[in-house]
């Protein structure tokens, strides 16, 4: 779609926070140069980082950071924020309910990945953390979705949203799929994306 435009895309060999950008990318059939780095390397790549920080979008040369900052630059480039500015209100403050969201369940998702794992302190942080924010956000989660009735998180149709909160929803899934089964709005949702023929390829064979 931006031909003029070189794209970059820089994080850790892992799905992550760059997960919802990559699916975004390969949605709108933008090619972009996917750099992963190992744990390892990532002492001697940050100094080159803005912030310090990763994901890092590179357009062209110039290196965007913060991953939600980079979704909505992405959505504003490719037409997909909403198709009005009440719908991109409502498409914000569903990324702000994610963070939140994703704020409470860190201490569960920081060591559920890992393969050592205390099993006890594993079992604490979903009961305390993980379950108590699915029975208070998610449901929020379901409104915005049964009020669109378009499939997707705002009536136009898809946005950035629907890649961030499908990709979130997913790992979750992944680990816990016990915890989302009271809310199949949530994981239809996330088969919906992960079904589109824009991505079918990539989701195949991605690692």
């Amino acid at each position: 779609m931006e031909n003029s435009l070189k794209f970059k895309l820089y994080y850790f060999d892992t799905r992550g926070r760059a997960e919802p950008i990559r699916l975004m990318l390969h949605y709108c059939r933008q090619e972009f140069e996917d750099v992963r780095f190992s744990v390892s390397d990532w002492d001697t790549l940050k100094v080159s980082m803005p912030q310090e920080t990763v994901p890092i979008l590179e357009v062209n040369g110039k290196k965007l950071p913060q991953s939600r900052a980079i979704m909505r630059y992405l959505g504003r480039l490719f037409d997909l924020t909403g198709r009005n500015h009440l719908e991109r209100a409502v498409a914000d403050s569903i990324v702000d309910l994610l963070a939140d969201f994703y704020t409470q369940i860190l201490p569960w998702y920081s060591i559920r990945h890992l393969t050592e794992s205390d099993p006890e302190n594993l079992l604490k942080l979903k009961n305390e953390r993980l379950i108590p924010a699915v029975e208070s956000k998610v449901p929020y989660f379901v409104d915005y979705l049964k009020e669109a009735k378009s499939g997707y998180y705002v009536k136009s149709g898809i946005t950035f949203v629907d890649f961030l909160c499908c990709e979130l929803f997913s790992i979750v899934q992944d680990f816990e799929p016990e915890v989302l089964l009271p809310y199949p709005e949530i994981t239809d949702h996330i088969k919906r994306i992960y079904s589109l023929p824009q991505l079918k390829e990539y989701i195949t064979n991605r690692k």
